[in-house]
């Protein structure tokens, strides 16, 4: 096997990768929990080596892990450990892609104010990276979760405040309940 081939040969980067590429494997046959303790190898040693990039992946991946497993928690803390790493190497399509997983999970726990925040920076980054269909993409999610946050106020003076709704609905102004 690759892992004990690079684990004779000293070899703690392909280790390393081994123990990613196994992580994979696991994760693509269903089989969560021996990929979730690839991965946490993988993260071990990506740590021992300083490898940001790798330490980044490895967050990334655990917690694709997790959230398959329903942890949406430790989906959370992960993504969060991606993010830290994306910012110290600079790396903002990988910011990018962690504020948009941490803003589809908090929308899917119904948490609208993380979410939204977490869609506004993923906005904001895809901007700044000037792929149109990325931008898109960030646009619509924000939008969605802006909307949704608004409803339940927006619900409640539909049916309790006609004449407040009928103000707004004249000024064509942003709804504030």
């Amino acid at each position: 096997m690759c892992r004990d081939a690079a684990r004779e040969a000293e070899d703690d980067l392909a280790e390393a990768m081994a123990y990613f590429q196994l992580g994979r494997a696991y994760h693509s046959l269903d089989d969560l929990t021996s990929s979730l303790s690839h991965y946490e190898e993988y993260l071990k040693k990506c740590k021992a080596l300083d490898d940001k990039v790798g330490e980044g992946n490895a967050s990334y991946a655990l917690a694709g892990v997790h959230e398959a497993m329903g942890d949406k928690s430790k989906a959370v803390r992960c993504l969060e450990a991606y993010y830290e790493v994306a910012q110290t190497t600079g790396e903002l399509q990988s910011q990018g892609e962690a504020c948009t997983r941490l803003g589809v999970i908090y929308h899917g726990m119904g948490d609208d104010t993380n979410a939204v925040h977490y869609f506004e920076k993923a906005f904001e980054m895809t901007r700044s990276l000037g792929d149109q269909k990325s931008v898109a993409i960030a646009r619509v999610n924000l939008g969605v979760a802006r909307g949704h946050s608004k409803l339940s106020s927006f619900l409640r003076t539909v049916n309790t405040d006609m004449s407040s709704l009928l103000k707004w609905k004249s000024r064509r102004t942003p709804f504030e309940a």
